[in-house]
């Protein structure tokens, strides 16, 4: 096609063109296939698509221009129009050889073949399963439990990823885990991100005991800064999930990583070809150590075959067949550690708790207590009271008793 002059092109399309301002990918796709739907003219279309890929080529590295285009909807939105070569489309040939018709402003804006040839020749994953790390399961299972045991909602949200082997925003936001009846090592989980409108509800395995995961999970949820970062996010995306996924990932990631880093340099090394570690050594961490637990004598293909369910890459509801097996490929680029047999965790010994019967006007003076002393619970109160009378039955009657604070007269 050859070049064409700018003043030989009609100027309506490319003054509405340079009316949209929004930077926002998806909202730009979706302004960008109204106004093109209908246009026959390839001179405009491919100017619009060299003006359009000036703009992202500022914005983007190559490496992620495909998959940031693919994530905002601009091949989607573009392929529900009817292609008429010569017209709105050129024919273009596959990575098998086969022509096939490719919308001209889409053609012009996103990656060529040789670029998209250029970037799918890493050798990333190759380089890393050529070098795998080794893995501490006890330590890491000791850190994950102080993680969880933790007020800082950055420890419990990294903790629950290593025992979960969920992604950053499903933690923050989206996931749900419902309890097994008999089953304190699994849970249901829904909320999974990636799955372009699906909600798959798969069952994945927990590297702590699963009711600590949900308490940890419920508890993260009542943070007023998650709660009032998701306020935020979702009313500047209301109907639209991929969006608020991305926009929490992009505000909690920087502070999540940095808490991995503190709390886990000694314990997971980097991956080969990284320099640091982040939420997805988590999930990698994860999914070797809840694979070694569950399948320690499987055959290799059972064990990649569980993984990519852990990892929610193969879904029971996808009725997998032979060609989902293709999923696989995917988990295998988190399977450059290894594990040594994986114990589930010894439980700590705890005291029993005991239910105690109290009248209504002792509840009532031991509300006086609490406010007195400013201990900010009943059950702490009782726990002070109890401290002073073990004080006060442990001082010899030769020696004054510790005099405890003033009570509030009943």
């Amino acid at each position: 096609m050859n070049l064409i002059k700018p003043n030989s092109i009609k100027p309506s399309l490319i003054e509405q063109y340079e009316r949209i301002r929004t930077e926002h990918l998806k909202e730009r796709s979706v302004a960008l296939y109204a106004l093109l739907k209908d246009c026959r003219d390839p001179d405009i279309l491919q100017e619009l698509g060299r003006r359009e890929s000036a703009k992202l080529r500022k914005r983007y590295k190559l490496s992620s221009l495909g998959t940031n285009l693919s994530r905002a909807g601009y091949y989607k939105c573009f392929r529900a129009i009817e292609l008429i070569e010569g017209q709105n489309a050129i024919q273009i040939e596959k990575a098998d050889g086969s022509p096939t018709l490719q919308h001209i402003f889409i053609q012009q804006c996103g990656l060529s073949p040789q670029e998209w040839d250029k970037r799918n020749q890493s050798d990333r994953v190759n380089n890393r399963l050529n070098n795998p790390r080794k893995l501490n399961p006890d330590a890491l299972l000791k850190k994950a439990d102080q993680l969880l045991n933790s007020q800082d909602r950055r420890d419990i949200a990294i903790g629950l990823m290593l025992a979960t082997g969920r992604r950053p925003h499903e933690i923050f936001a989206r996931a749900k885990f419902e309890r097994i009846k008999g089953d304190n090592w699994h849970v249901r989980f829904t909320g999974q991100g990636k799955k372009r409108g699906e909600q798959p509800k798969i069952t994945i395995a927990t590297l702590l005991p699963a009711d600590r995961c949900r308490t940890a999970l419920t508890q993260l949820r009542c943070d007023p800064y998650t709660q009032q970062t998701l306020k935020e996010i979702r009313a500047q995306h209301p109907r639209d999930l991929t969006s608020q996924n991305q926009k929490i990932d992009s505000r909690t990631n920087s502070s999540h990583n940095r808490t991995i880093t503190q709390q886990f340099r000694d314990l997971i090394p980097s991956r080969a070809g990284d320099r640091n570690i982040t939420c997805k050594n988590l999930r990698a961490a994860y999914l070797v150590m809840a694979t070694e637990r569950e399948h320690p004598n499987s055959p290799i293909g059972q064990k990649m075959l569980h993984a990519a369910r852990l990892a929610g890459h193969i879904t029971e509801t996808d009725h997998p067949s032979d060609h989902d097996l293709k999923n696989i490929t995917t988990t295998l680029g988190y399977t450059d550690y290894y594990s040594p047999k994986m114990p589930y965790p010894t439980p700590a010994n705890k005291p029993q708790l005991k239910r105690i019967e109290i009248d209504q006007p002792e509840l009532q003076q031991l509300d006086r207590w609490k406010e007195q002393w400013a201990t900010g619970s009943r059950h702490a109160t009782l726990k002070k009271i109890f401290q002073l009378a073990s004080q006060q039955l442990s001082t010899p009657a030769s020696q004054p008793a510790a005099t405890p604070p003033a009570t509030p007269s009943s």
